[in-house]
């Protein structure tokens, strides 16, 4: 917190209330605010996509009340899976406060070859590509593929590839009307490392 936030980082960041002991402060309203970061993986098209500021699920079909949902069956593992790449984003933006454009770092721009939103048919092979990622400072990009199953409705599959930037893929399986929610994480080299997203949702064929 002192060496990202406190010192160094101009008046605004410098009045932060941290906690005056342990240093750092939990912010627990900061999640409902953290959907309106646009960092591409579309929570605000549905409230059990899940994204940085969590995920949710209905308490009831009768009810349109939503309660926090689970991943792997932790209530906090919706928000603390993406705990670095927020936190680190928290950091660049205050070095936006002091640091010219040249000096500060700046998030990627995630691509996927394709629409976001597809059929695929079962047994198919489907191929992944992040060819069109970019970094504005030219950093070096890193890629992970994962299977964001706690969202869809389909079984495991395995991401052939899943570090690659391009030729990533699976083969879906022969589950008609189930869907597979498919993220494209994009990683830049810079300092603090600074991630962005694709989501795309794939619809199995009946």
């Amino acid at each position: 917190m002192k060496e990202n936030i406190l010192t160094g980082h101009g008046p605004l960041c410098a009045r932060y209330e941290h906690h005056p002991q342990k240093g750092f402060r939990s912010e627990g309203d900061s999640p409902a605010f953290m959907h309106q970061i646009d960092v591409g993986l579309r929570s605000l098209e549905h409230p059990g996509y899940g994204g940085w500021g969590g995920r949710f699920v209905k308490e009831s079909p009768s009810k349109n009340t939503w309660r926090g949902a689970r991943d792997d069956g932790d209530l906090g593992k919706p928000i603390w899976r993406w705990a670095e790449a927020f936190q680190n984003d928290w950091a660049a933006r205050a070095d936006w406060c002091v640091k010219s454009v040249a000096d500060a770092n700046h998030p990627p721009t995630a691509k996927v070859a394709g629409p976001l939103d597809r059929t695929v048919k079962p047994g198919e092979k489907v191929t992944l590509s992040a060819e069109g990622s970019t970094d504005p400072d030219g950093d070096k990009l890193t890629y992970r593929w994962w299977q964001y199953d706690d969202v869809d409705t389909a079984t495991k599959i395995k991401i052939a590839g899943a570090t690659a930037r391009s030729d990533a893929g699976f083969v879906a399986p022969n589950e008609p009307g189930k869907t597979i929610h498919v993220i494209l994480e994009v990683t830049d080299d810079g300092d603090p490392p600074l991630t962005r997203y694709q989501r795309m949702i794939f619809t199995i064929a009946g």
